[in-house]
This record gives C-alpha cells, structure tokens and sequence, in this order.
C-alpha cells in the first residue's frame, strides 16, 4: 500500500515514494513456517507481527545531504470501542544516506501479547527530521493500513 508524503524539499527536486504492510509471523493455530498473506484482517494476540517499511529518497537534496537526516517509522493503534490500547509500541530509526537515490526498508517487531483483544485502526507512520539538533519535520508521511481485530485463540 503506498505512503502519503506531504515533502517539504519540493523545492529541491526530490522525492519519496514508498509502502508498508504489516504480517503475522507463525504462532497461534498457524503451523511452523507458515505466514498469512500481507495485511491480514485478523491476528491472535498471542502471535508476534510485523510492520514493514520500504521507501525510496531520492533528488539533489538526497545526494548531498542524504546522511544529515534520519527516518523515525513507528505505528499508531486507536481502538474501536469501550477502553484505549494501552499497548506501548516499538518504533525504529533508519539513518539517512548520502546518494541521488537509496532504498530503505525497516522492519518493527511487535511480540505477542503486545496489543489486547480488540479491533484497532492501524496506521503507520513515516517522519524525516534533521539527523541532529532540531526535531524539525522536514518531510512526512502516513498510510490508514485499515481495521484489523486482535482476538483470543
């Protein structure tokens, strides 16, 4: 599914393009080895998961400050119904690199029991920031991955 990057270089001829999907891993009443096809509509709360992030920088401002900034990925959960997920989150930060174009792909792990019974709006977010000093916004990006119920096995 592609990212919604509202970029702030415009102006410098760049540009950033990507995806994320999210998966369940084997566990629950999956056998070994098994993993259910990207984005599935329901998972075990006792399976681990994943959220995967593959996006392309690319232009000017990439080639010669590629490696002044950093990608923050993380995901947001709202739950649908009584109570809010008080599940705390991995996020991850992806180093900038110094090229006219490079890929990036980053994967966050979430371990089972991670997010209570329930049926959640998962959305995934991407953010480009200075690799130091200000937390300034230089470009960002977000993709509605849609509804998916966590649920006891």
């Amino acid at each position: 599914m592609p990212l919604t990057i509202e970029n702030a270089l415009g102006f410098m001829s760049s540009s950033i393009t990507g995806n994320v999907e999210y998966v369940e891993l084997p566990g629950g009443v999956f056998p070994p080895g098994v993993i259910t096809n990207p984005n599935p509509a329901s998972i075990q709360v006792d399976q681990a998961w994943q959220v995967k992030f593959n996006f392309t920088a690319s232009g000017v401002f990439f080639q010669f400050f590629g490696a002044a900034v950093k990608w923050d990925c993380d995901i947001l959960m709202e739950q649908y119904g009584p109570g809010e997920n008080p599940a705390s989150l991995p996020a991850i930060t992806l180093p900038g690199v110094t090229a006219f174009a490079n890929t990036y792909n980053g994967t966050i792990n979430i371990s089972p029991g991670s997010v209570p019974e329930g049926v959640y709006r998962l959305v995934a977010r991407l953010s480009m920031r200075p690799a130091v000093g200000p937390t300034t916004i230089l470009a960002a990006g977000f993709l509605d991955l849609g509804l998916v119920q966590f649920y006891k096995g």
